[in-house]
C-alpha cells in the first residue's frame, strides 16, 4: 500500500520523525484553537440546504454516511459543517483525501471560502499534510491530508486522540488505504466514542456501508443487524449534465488493450475473471448508436475510427456547444501522447501545447495534459486563468475531489489503467479495463460546475448497463503483504478476522504471508503478543540471532507457493491459511518501523550485514518516489542522452547511486538557483531530488533506531571534480568524476549492493530465454527489460525492482547477477528434486543430480552432488511404487527410485515430504540417503571396481575371481562363483558405517590396513562356496597344422560370444581351416552330442530318448572308437544288428569315394574347360590338331599317372591327382606335396578333432583338404585356365616326413556322421543326410566354433561362425597384414644376418648355422612346389625365410629379387619362390609370392606382391605372367590392321572399342591369356629361365592367335548386326519383350573389353549366341504360340541367370576356390547354350544342354 511520512517544507532542514507521538492540548491551545474559528458561510448548494439535518445526524450518531452527486459541494461543506458544531477544537477534522493534489485543492477552496489562506501561521485554520510538505499549525482545525499520512500516524497514535473528526471521502474508490483506515475504525470506535466518522461519496453504496457500521448483535457482519448506520443522500447538483452515448463498436460490452487488439490468452482469462467483460476486436466506430431513436452525428461517415479519430470528432462536436474547456478521461500517459498528437494533426494551426500560446488566434485550443507524474507546477497549470479554449488530456488523477475551472464538457472513453495483482504471476499489472458506473458518473461530474455540461461517453448504454455499479475495492486485487505486516506489528490479529468492508481473497492473504516469509518477516508459530515500546526498540544486537532466522522456521510447513498449509487446509485444498498462525519476527517488527515497502526495507537489513547500509539506503529512497529524471515529450531525445552520461551499463541500480552522487555533488558545489537551472537544463526534477534526500534523511534516521549504522555515502571531492575538468574538460568533468569514484577503491563493491538487493527481489529474477527472446521469470512469467533502462545487451539473469504489465509484462530497473547469489540468500525458499542416484567412477561415490529451482525458475540444472551428503534424507518406497516401471521389491533400483523428486529443503513439493529418518521409523521402513550411498558405494567401488583407486586387494580380489570364473565359463555352469550379493555382505560386515564414498574409504583404509593389511581379501570358501570342475577338458589354445590358437570361453546365454571363441590372427586367416571345429572342445562333448540329438528331428529324437543318457553313451562309445579306422568302424555298424544299409552305407560310400584320388570331378574348372575345348572343335572354328598344348598335356598326364602310382605302391594317399574329363591334370600332388611334415602329426603332439595332419588330398582349388587343416598348399587355378602339372617328387626331407601311412579314423570327420555310426550301432537308429541337415541347422549356436580376426594390436576386426565368409570378406586386409608381416620378419632377419657379417662369420659359418638350426628343430621348408619344364627348382630363400621354389640354390641367390617381394613395374621375370614361411614371434607366416597384372592392355606391366593365399597367389600370378609375356610379344597396331579386308575393317570399326588401337591391344592380351594357359602351367613359371622358354614358344604362335581372335570378333559382329536388324525390323508391341532381351543380353556379350574377358574356348561361340536372337525373333515373330513358348522360355532363363548371379555373389563373399569358380564360368556359358537351345534349336548345341544340368553345374559353385 502506498507510503507516507513526514518532511519539514525547508529544502535543507532537517528532516522530522515520519511520526510524530501526540500530545494532549493544553487548555491554552484549546482556548487559542476556539477562538480561531472563523464566521462560517454556506454556498447555494444541494449540501448547503441540507445542513441542519446533517449536523443532527453527526451529533447523534459517532459514523454517518452522506451520498451526494458530483457537484453537491460535500467535499467542501462538510468540514464547514463540522466546525460549526464545534467539532476540529479538542482534536483535529482530519479529511482524507486519495490523491495528494486533490488534498492541495480542496485546501485551498475550504480556506477560500472561509476567507482564509492555507498555512501553518497561527490563526490559520485549514492546513493540510501530504508526503513530504506539512502545512499544519497549532491553530489548524480541518486538517486535509491523504489516507497515507492517516496510516502512518497510527502507527505513532493508535488511538488517533489527535482527531475527533473523521471524514473519509471518495469512499467510493476503495482504495487499500481506504479499506484498512475503515476496518481500523470500525475496531476503533468502541473505545473511543467521542471519535465522529464521516463517509462520503457521490457514488457510494450506501447500503453496504450503513450496514458494515451499524449495531450488531453479535459478530459484526454474521450475527443478527439491530441499526444501520445513517445515510443521508443529498440529491441535485450546480448545473446539469447531458450524457450522449457515442459507442465504438457494434457489440456490447467491450474491453480493450492499449494496442486495440485482442489481450492474450492468459489476459483474457485474468479480465473475465475479475470484470465479468468479455473480449472483442478493435474498436470501432459505428454509424448509428442502437441505443438512440435517431441517428448520430454519423463520426467517420460509416468508415472505421480509432479511439484518437472519434475524440476529435468529439472535440468538434463540443466545440460547437458553445464555449468551455474539454476533459478527456485516458488510461495512460502514452494515451495521453499519442491523443495530444492526433488532435494537433486535427486541428492543423489551431492546436497548441501546454504553454505555447504566443501568437495564437481567439479560435485556437490549448492541448494540456494532466497525470501524476507530472511536476507540481504543470500540474497547478490546469487551475491557472487562461485565454484559450483548453482540452485537459487526464488520467483518473482528475477522476475525484477535483474541480477544474472552466471545464463544461467531458469525453469519456471509459477506460483506466486499474492496479491488479494477478495471483499466477505475482506482478503487480496495470491492464486497461473498462471502468464501473460509479467511475463513470464520477468523470461525468466533472462538468456542469461552472454551468451546463455535457458528457460524451464512447460506449453504448448498453455497455454502461451491463458495468458494475462500484470499483471493484483494490484490497481484492492488489498484494496485501504491506497491509498484513502493519497489522501484524500493531497486534491486529489475523487477516481474516479484520473488519474489512470485503474480506480480502484468501489467495491473496496466502501470498502476502508468502511474500512476509519470503523475506522473513514472519515465522510459523502461535502469534506474540504486542511488544512495549521499550523491547519494540530495542536493538537487533541485542536481540540476537533468534530472530534473524526465523524466516527458516516455517519451512517444514512451506508449499510450493511459500506459504504455510493448516489442517484445514488439509480438508479443504482452495482454503488460505490463516495468517494468525505466523508470528512476527524481529527482522518482521524492523520492517514495520520502516516506512516503506517491505522488500524495500528487507534490503536495508541485509545490507547492514554485507556492509553496505549506506549505498542501498539510497537505492531504497529512490525506488520509494518517483524518478527524479525527467523525459518531456517534446525534449525525450535530449533527456534520454543527459540521462546516459550516468547509465552504468550492467545495473540501473548503481545508475541510482550516480545520480544520488551526481546530483549531491553539484548541489554541493553550484548556489541554489543554478542548481535548479542546472536540473532544469539537464531535465532532474528539483522537487523529487528534494523529496529523495528527505526520504534518505528519514531512512537514516530510522535505520540508526534499528541499530544500522548508516552514513552519508561517499562522493568525490571537488578537488577531484577539478582534476577530471582538467584532464577532460569541464563540460561533463562532475559526471567523469561520479563515475571514476564508483570504479574506484573508496567505493562500496557493487556485487555486496546487488546481493543486498537480491533479498527483497527473489520474485523478480528472470534467465534469459534464446528461444522466446525474453526473459523466463517466476512462476511461469515472462517479460523484457524496459526500453528506458541503462542496462546494455541480454543478460543470462537480472533481477528487477518491479514488473509492471501494460502492453506486455515489463521490467523496470533492472540488474546484471550471478544465479550462485540466490541460493544463499533464498535458502529457505528453494526447491530441490534429484535424479535417480548414479556411480561416478571419477568421485568413487553415488552421485545425483540436484535440480534447484525457485519459484518454478531454474537456478541449477543437472548439478551433480553426493548422494552421501544427503545425510538422512528417507527415501520413500511409495515413490517407486508409482513410477511406470516398477522396480523389483528391495532391489537397488527400487530404493534408488524414492529419491525421484525428493528434496533436501522442507519447502519443497516434491513427491514426499522430507523429513528425518528417527521421526519415520515407527511409521515405516526406510533408507536414508546415506544408507544408500553407503551400499552403491559397496557394491560398484568395492565389488564391482568400477572406481579409479587401485589398492592391493582389489588386485589380488580381481585375479581370484576371474580365476573362479574362468571356471564358471568353461563348465558352463551357473552358482559356482559367489555372487555379488555375497560378496557385498563380506564388504558390508567390514567396513565402516560412515564411508560412502573413495575419499572417506581411503581415509579409513590408510590407517587399518597397517594393522590388518588381509582385511579385505576374499576367502577361498567366499569365491568357491561348492565344488566346481577344475577345468580340464577345457584347452587354451587349438592346433590347426602347424598354428597354435587362443581359445576363451564365456558363459553368456543369448549374446553371439556365447560358447567357445577362436582368436585368429589375420597374418594367418588364409591358413586356418575350419576342419574339426564341430567337435568343440572335449569339456563340451556331451553337451554337444545332447542338443545335437535334441535338434533331430521329432519322429528320430523320440527313438533317442532320455537325450542326455544317449549322449553320455555316444560320447563313452566314441572315445573308445575313436582311434579305429573310419572304414572299420562303418564296417562294424553295417554288420551290427541294428544295422542296415542305410546311412552308415551312404557314409562309406562317402569315405570309398574320397579315398579314390584318381577320379576326375565333373565340377573342376579343368574338366570344365576340357569340355569348351571340345565343342570349339566340334563346331569347326578352332583346330587343336597342332595345338603346342597338347603335348604338354601328355606329358603332365603321363607324369601324374607316374607319381600316383609310386605314391600308392608306398602306401601313400595324400599325393593323388585328380585328373579331368578332358584329360588334364589337377595338382593335388602340387598342392601339399607327398612328405609334407609341418602339420601337428609330423611333431608327434595330439591333433584336435576332425583333424588329421598328415592327410593332404588336394584338389583343384588348391586350398587345404577337408582333413588337413595345417597343410600348405602351393598352387591353385583360375577361371579359363588350365591346371597346373604333375607333382614334383619328393625331396629328401619329406620323404623322412612321411614313413608311414596314415589312417582316417571316426574323429576327424563331421561330430554328426560319428553320431550317426554311433547311434546305429548302440540303438539301432538310422539318422539320414536330411536328419542330420536338420540337426545341422537347428543345433544352438553356444555349440558352434565362434571365430574372432584380430589384427597385431589386439583389436578385432571382425567375427561370426562362418569362418569362409570372414576369409573372403578380411582377404584384402590379410594380405597387407600378410605383406606387412613378412617384410618386417625379412628386414629383421636382414638385419641379424648384417650383424653376423659385420662380426667376420663367413659364408661357410652361415651354411653351418643353417644346417645346424635345421637340426635342431628350426623352421624348415615346408612347400614343395611341382618342377619346371626343365625339372628344376627355381628356390630362392631370402634373408633368413624359408622358401621353397624349384630352382638350383645358386642361381635363386644370384637372381634374388628385393627381399620384401613388393615391386612395380617389372620388366624383367624375377625369381619367385612358390611361398614363404617365416617365424614372426610365436606365430609361424606363411606368404604366396606372385606376379600381378599392372598397366592397361595397351600398356602392359607387371608388378610382384606376397598372397596370403595360395589360390589366389596362383590367380594373380597367371594375370600378371600373361602381362609380363605381352610386353616382350606385343605387334604394334599397323602390322595387324594391315592384314584387314575391306569387310573386316568396317566390322571392327563397330565395335564397342573407343578406337581400334584399343580392340587390337584387347585382342593381344586375350592371345597372351590363350597362350600362357596352353603353352605352360602358369603356376610354375617363376624364374627367367622358365619364362624364356614361354616366350620363346609364344612368339611364333601370337601373331596367328591374334588373327584367328579378330576373325571371331569379326564374325561376332556381323551376328549382332543380324540381331539389332532384326529388333529394328519387328517394333511390334506384342514383341517388345522378346526384342528388348535381345538387344540386352547382345550388350552383356559385346562390350569393351569383351575379348580378353570372355574364355578363349568361348570366343569362337559368340557369334551363335548372336545369331540365335535374330532366329528367336524371327520364332516369335511367326505365330502367338510361338510367342508365348517363347515368353514362358525367357521366363526360365532369366530365373538361371539370376540364380548364376546369386552364386557369384555367394561366391565374391566366400575366400577364391578355383574349382567354384570354375564351376561358374562353366554355368554361364551353359547359360548361352540353354538360350540356343531354347530360342534357336536350328543352330545346334555342341553338347546336350537342359536346365536340370545348368542346375547340376551350378551347385558344384556353391
Amino acid at each position: 500500500m502506498p507510503d507516507s511520512r513526514s518532511s519539514q517544507p525547508k529544502a535543507r532542514t532537517r528532516p522530522r520523525a515520519h511520526a510524530r507521538p501526540f500530545k494532549p492540548f493544553t487548555p491554552e491551545q484549546l482556548a487559542e484553537r476556539a477562538a480561531a474559528i472563523p464566521v462560517i458561510n454556506f454556498p447555494d448548494l444541494p449540501v448547503s440546504a441540507r445542513r441542519d439535518e446533517i449536523a443532527r445526524a453527526i451529533r447523534d450518531h459517532q459514523v454517518v454516511i452522506v451520498s451526494g452527486e458530483t457537484g453537491s459541494g460535500k467535499t467542501t461543506q462538510l468540514p464547514k459543517i463540522c466546525m460549526q458544531l464545534g467539532r476540529g477544537v479538542a482534536g483535529m477534522i482530519g479529511h482524507t483525501q486519495p490523491r495528494r493534489l486533490a488534498a492541495r485543492s480542496v485546501a485551498d477552496r475550504i480556506a477560500h471560502e472561509l476567507g482564509q489562506t492555507v498555512g501553518r501561521e497561527r490563526g490559520q485554520v485549514v492546513g493540510y499534510q501530504v508526503r513530504f510538505t506539512d502545512e499544519v499549525g497549532p491553530t489548524t482545525l480541518v486538517k486535509l491530508m491523504t489516507d497515507g499520512i492517516l496510516l502512518a500516524e497510527i502507527q505513532s497514535d493508535p488511538m488517533l486522540r489527535r482527531y475527533d473528526t473523521l471524514i473519509i471521502d471518495e469512499a467510493h474508490e476503495r482504495s487499500l488505504n481506504i479499506d484498512f483506515i475503515l476496518g481500523y475504525v470500525a475496531r476503533l470506535l468502541p473505545a473511543r466514542p467521542d471519535l465522529k466518522v464521516i463517509i462520503t461519496s457521490a457514488t457510494i453504496d450506501s447500503d453496504r456501508f450503513a450496514r458494515h457500521f451499524g449495531t450488531w448483535e453479535g459478530a459484526p457482519g454474521s450475527g443478527r443487524l439491530i441499526e444501520p448506520a445513517p445515510v443521508i443522500e443529498v440529491s441535485g447538483r450546480t448545473y446539469p449534465v447531458e450524457i450522449r452515448y457515442r459507442p465504438l463498436g457494434p457489440t456490447t460490452p467491450s474491453s480493450y488493450t492499449s494496442e486495440a487488439s485482442p489481450a492474450q490468452p492468459d489476459e483474457t482469462i485474468e479480465i473475465i475473471e475479475t470484470t465479468d467483460v468479455t473480449e472483442s476486436g478493435p474498436m470501432q466506430l459505428v454509424l448509428e448508436d442502437p441505443d438512440d431513436e435517431l441517428a448520430t452525428l454519423g463520426y467517420g461517415m460509416g468508415e472505421d475510427i480509432d479511439v484518437e479519430t472519434a475524440i476529435c470528432h468529439a472535440v468538434d462536436e463540443l466545440s460547437a456547444e458553445g464555449d468551455g474547456d474539454i476533459l478527456v478521461f485516458l488510461p495512460g500517459e502514452r494515451d495521453i501522447r499519442d491523443t495530444e498528437a492526433a488532435l494537433l494533426d486535427h486541428l492543423k494551426g489551431r492546436g497548441r501545447r501546454a504553454g505555447d500560446d504566443k501568437g495564437a488566434h481567439p479560435g485556437d485550443i490549448e492541448i494540456l495534459p494532466l497525470y501524476a507524474r507530472l511536476t507540481a507546477a504543470e500540474q497547478h497549470r490546469v487551475f491557472e486563468p487562461h485565454r484559450l479554449r483548453r482540452v485537459v488530456l487526464a488520467t483518473n488523477v482528475a477522476e475525484t475531489s477535483l474541480t477544474v475551472p472552466g471545464i463544461r464538457y467531458v469525453i469519456d472513453p471509459g477506460l483506466a489503467r486499474i492496479s491488479r495483482y494477478s495471483n499466477k504471476t505475482k506482478v503487480q499489472r496495470l491492464p486497461i479495463e473498462p471502468v464501473s458506473q460509479a467511475s463513470a458518473n464520477q468523470r461525468a461530474g466533472r462538468c456542469g460546475r461552472v454551468a451546463e455540461g455535457v458528457a460524451i461517453r464512447l460506449f453504448s448504454q448498453a455497455d454502461y448497463n451491463s458495468r458494475p455499479r462500484f470499483t471493484e475495492p483494490e484490497i481484492l486485487r492488489t498484494s496485501l503483504a504491506s497491509v498484513i505486516l502493519q497489522m501484524a506489528s500493531l497486534g491486529l490479529g489475523a487477516v481474516e478476522d479484520f473488519p474489512f468492508l470485503d474480506a480480502p481473497d484468501r489467495r491473496a492473504v496466502r501470498d502476502g504471508v508468502a511474500l512476509l516469509v519470503e523475506i522473513g518477516a514472519l515465522a510459523s508459530g502461535e502469534p506474540q503478543e504486542r511488544r512495549g515500546r521499550g523491547d519494540r526498540s530495542r536493538t537487533r544486537d541485542e536481540r540476537g540471532t533468534r530472530d534473524a532466522g526465523n524466516a527458516r522456521d516455517t519451512r517444514a510447513d512451506q508449499d510450493a507457493s511459500g506459504t504455510a498449509p493448516t489442517a484445514r487446509d488439509a480438508e479443504q485444498p482452495d482454503a488460505a491459511p490463516a495468517s494468525s498462525q505466523y508470528r512476527l519476527t524481529g527482522i518482521g517488527r524492523d520492517l514495520a518501523r520502516l516506512p516503506i515497502d517491505p522488500r524495500l526495507g528487507r534490503m536495508l537489513l541485509e545490507a547492514e550485514r554485507l556492509g553496505c547500509a549506506s549505498e542501498v539506503l539510497v537505492i531504497v529512497a529512490a525506488l520509494s518516489i518517483q524518478d527524479v529524471r525527467e523525459r518531456p515529450a517534446e525534449h525525450q531525445g535530449t533527456a534520454d542522452a543527459s540521462h546516459a552520461r550516468l547509465a552504468d551499463p550492467h545495473s540501473d541500480f548503481i545508475t541510482y547511486l550516480n545520480l544520488w552522487r551526481y546530483l549531491a555533488v553539484q548541489a554541493r558545489d553550484l548556489s541554489g538557483s543554478a542548481f535548479r537551472r542546472m536540473c532544469r537544463a539537464e531535465f532532474f526534477h528539483y522537487l523529487r531530488w528534494r523529496e529523495w534526500r528527505d526520504v534518505v534523511g528519514q531512512l537514516r534516521q530510522m535505520a540508526r533506531a534499528l541499530g544500522i549504522g548508516v552514513g552519508p555515502v561517499g562522493e568525490p571531492s571537488t578537488g577531484d571534480v577539478v582534476e577530471a575538468a582538467r584532464f577532460g574538460g569541464a563540460q561533463d568533468a562532475a559526471v567523469r568524476a561520479v563515475l571514476a569514484y564508483g570504479q574506484g577503491p573508496a567505493s562500496v563493491d557493487a556485487d555486496q549492493v546487488h546481493r543486498s538487493l537480491l533479498v527483497g527481489l527473489l520474485s523478480y529474477l528472470g534467465s534469459w530465454d534464446e528461444t522466446k527472446r525474453d526473459y523466463e521469470g517466476a512462476r511461469g512469467t515472462h517479460f523484457t527489460i524496459w526500453p528506458g533502462s541503462g542496462v546494455s545487451g541480454h543478460p543470462a539473469w537480472v533481477m528487477t525492482a518491479e514488473l509492471v504489465e501494460t502492453s506486455r509484462l515489463f521490467a523496470r530497473t533492472v540488474a546484471r547477477i550471478r544465479p550462485e547469489w540466490v541460493e544463499p540468500a533464498a535458502r529457505g525458499l528453494l526447491k530441490r528434486s534429484y535424479s535417480e542416484p548414479f556411480w561416478s567412477v571419477g568421485k568413487g561415490a553415488a552421485m545425483v543430480r540436484e535440480r534447484v529451482t525457485l519459484y518454478g525458475l531454474t537456478l541449477a540444472a543437472d548439478r551433480e552432488v553426493l548422494l552421501g551428503r544427503l545425510g538422512g534424507l528417507v527415501i520413500d518406497e511409495a515413490v517407486a511404487a508409482s513410477r511406470s516401471h516398477a522396480p523389483r521389491a528391495g532391489s537397488l533400483e527400487a530404493l534408488a527410485a524414492g529419491l525421484v523428486s525428493a528434496s533436501k529443503d522442507p519447502l519443497s513439493s516434491g513427491s514426499f515430504e522430507p523429513r528425518h529418518f528417527e521421526e519415520l521409523a515407527a511409521a515405516r521402513e526406510g533408507t536414508t540417503a546415506r544408507e544408500l550411498a553407503r551400499e552403491m558405494f559397496i557394491r560398484n567401488a568395492l565389488v564391482d571396481g568400477q572406481w579409479r583407486e587401485r589398492h592391493g586387494f582389489q588386485r589380488r580380489n580381481e585375479a581370484l575371481v576371474e580365476q573362479a570364473r574362468e571356471v564358471e565359463r568353461r563348465s558352463r555352469t551357473h552358482g559356482l562363483v559367489a555372487d555379488e550379493q555375497a560378496r557385498f555382505r563380506f564388504f558390508d560386515d567390514l567396513i565402516p558405517e560412515h564411508v560412502t564414498s573413495a575419499a572417506a574409504f581411503n581415509r579409513w583404509w590408510k590407517d587399518e590396513r597397517r594393522s590388518h593389511p588381509d582385511l579385505l581379501i576374499y576367502p577361498a570358501s567366499l569365491l568357491m562356496p561348492r565344488e566346481a570342475t577344475s577345468g580340464e577338458g577345457f584347452p587354451d589354445r587349438w592346433q590347426c597344422g602347424d598354428l597354435s590358437l587362443a581359445l576363451s570361453y564365456e558363459f553368456a546365454p543369448g549374446s553371439p560370444r556365447d560358447g567357445v571363441s577362436m582368436r585368429i590372427p589375420i597374418e594367418v586367416l588364409e591358413r586356418v581351416s575350419d576342419a574339426g571345429t564341430d567337435w568343440l572342445v572335449p569339456g563340451m562333448r556331451e553337451d554337444l552330442l545332447t542338443e545335437a540329438i535334441r535338434a533331430l528331428p521329432k519322429g528320430v529324437r523320440r527313438l533317442l530318448a532320455p537325450a542326455p543318457d544317449v549322449a553320455a553313451s555316444v560320447a563313452r562309445w566314441i572315445e573308445q572308437a575313436g582311434d579305429q579306422p573310419a572304414e572299420a568302424v562303418v564296417a562294424s555298424a553295417d554288420s551290427s544288428p541294428g544295422g542296415g544299409a542305410g546311412t552308415g552305407t551312404s557314409v562309406g560310400k562317402r569315405g570309398q569315394k574320397a579315398a579314390q584320388a584318381d577320379e576326375p570331378d565333373p565340377l573342376s574348372l579343368d574338366a570344365a574347360m576340357g569340355r569348351l575345348a571340345a565343342w570349339g572343335a566340334t563346331s569347326g572354328r578352332v583346330s587343336t590338331r597342332n595345338s603346342p598344348a597338347k603335348a604338354s598335356k601328355k606329358g603332365a598326364q603321363k607324369a601324374n599317372a607316374q607319381q600316383a602310382s609310386a605314391g600308392a605302391s608306398a602306401g601313400d594317399t595324400t599325393g593323388a591327382g585328380e585328373a579331368t574329363g578332358a584329360g588334364e591334370a589337377t595338382g593335388a600332388g602340387e598342392a601339399t606335396g607327398a612328405g609334407e611334415a609341418t602339420g601337428a602329426g609330423a611333431t608327434g603332439t595330439a591333433a584336435q578333432p576332425g583333424v588329421n595332419p598328415a592327410t593332404g588330398t588336394g584338389d583343384s582349388t588348391g586350398t587345404s583338404p577337408a582333413f588337413a587343416p595345417g597343410a600348405i598348399v602351393g598352387t591353385g587355378s583360375h577361371a579359363g585356365a588350365v591346371a597346373s602339372g604333375a607333382a614334383g617328387a619328393a625331396t629328401p626331407a619329406n620323404a623322412s616326413g612321411t614313413a608311414a601311412p596314415t589312417r582316417r579314423t571316426l574323429t576327424d570327420g563331421p561330430v554328426l556322421d560319428a553320431l550317426a555310426h554311433a547311434v546305429r550301432v548302440l540303438r539301432g537308429v538310422d539318422l539320414s543326410e536330411a536328419d542330420l541337415a536338420h540337426a545341422r541347422a537347428h543345433l544352438p549356436d553356444h555349440l558352434r566354433m565362434t571365430f574372432v580376426v584380430t589384427d597385431a594390436s589386439g583389436r578385432e576386426l571382425g567375427a561370426g561362425k562362418d569362418l569362409a565368409y570372414l576369409q573372403r570378406s578380411l582377404a584384402s586386409d590379410a594380405n597387407k597384414a600378410v605383406r606387412t608381416a613378412v617384410r618386417a620378419a625379412l628386414e629383421e632377419a636382414g638385419e641379424k644376418q648384417a650383424r653376423r657379417n659385420k662380426r667376420g662369420r663367413g659364408s661357410s659359418g652361415k651354411a653351418a648355422t643353417g644346417a645346424n638350426n635345421t637340426a635342431s628343430g628350426a623352421p624348415s621348408p615346408t612347400d614343395t612346389s611341382t618342377g619346371s619344364p626343365g625339372g628344376e627348382s627355381p628356390s630362392t630363400p631370402a634373408h633368413g625365410a624359408t622358401a621353397t621354389g624349384t630352382g638350383p640354390r645358386d642361381a635363386a641367390q644370384a637372381s634374388s629379387p628385393d627381399p620384401t617381394f613388393h615391386a612395380d613395374g617389372v620388366t624383367q621375370m624375377p625369381t619367385l619362390p612358390r611361398s614363404i614361411t617365416q617365424t614372426s614371434g610365436t606365430m609361424t607366416l606363411r606368404a604366396f609370392p606372385a606376379l600381378v597384372p599392372q598397366g592397361s592392355a595397351a600398356a602392359p606391366a607387371a608388378g610382384v606382391r606376397v598372397m596370403a593365399s595360395a589360390a589366389e597367389a596362383d590367380r594373380e600370378h597367371r594375370a600378371g605372367l600373361a602381362r609380363l609375356l605381352l610386353a616382350r610379344v606385343a605387334l604394334a597396331t599397323n602390322r595387324v590392321t594391315t592384314r584387314w579386308t575391306g569387310r573386316e575393317a568396317l566390322m571392327l570399326a563397330a565395335s564397342p572399342y573407343a578406337d581400334t588401337a584399343a580392340l587390337v591391344a584387347d585382342a593381344q592380351l586375350a592371345s597372351a591369356l590363350a597362350l600362357v594357359d596352353e603353352l605352360c602351367t602358369p603356376a610354375n613359371v617363376r624364374d627367367p629361365e622358365a619364362f624364356e622358354t614361354l616366350v620363346a614358344a609364344a612368339r611364333d604362335a601370337h601373331e596367328d592367335r591374334v588373327y584367328q581372335i579378330l576373325s571371331h570378333v569379326v564374325r561376332a559382329l556381323e551376328a549382332s548386326a543380324e540381331a539389332d536388324a532384326a529388333v529394328r525390323s519387328h517394333p511390334q508391341a506384342s514383341l517388345k519383350e522378346t526384342t528388348r532381351d535381345v538387344a540386352a543380353h547382345g550388350r552383356t556379350l559385346l562390350y569393351e573389353g569383351f575379348v580378353s574377358a570372355t574364355p578363349a574356348s568361348a570366343l569362337p561361340h559368340l557369334a551363335r549366341y548372336l545369331r540365335a536372337g535374330a532366329v528367336r525373333i524371327e520364332r516369335a515373330a511367326s505365330s502367338p504360340g510361338a510367342l508365348g513358348r517363347d515368353l514362358e522360355d525367357m521366363d526360365r532363363i532369366h530365373q538361371a541367370e539370376a540364380d548364376i548371379a546369386s552364386a557369384r555373389q555367394a561366391l565374391e563373399r566366400r575366400p577364391y576356390e578355383a574349382r567354384s569358380a570354375a564351376a561358374l564360368t562353366q554355368a554361364r556359358w551353359m547359360a548361352e547354350e540353354l538360350r540356343v537351345s531354347m530360342f534357336a534349336q536350328t543352330l545346334g548345341t555342341p553338347n546336350k544342354v537342359s536346365m536340370k544340368r545348368l542346375l547340376g553345374v551350378l551347385a558344384g559353385a556353391r
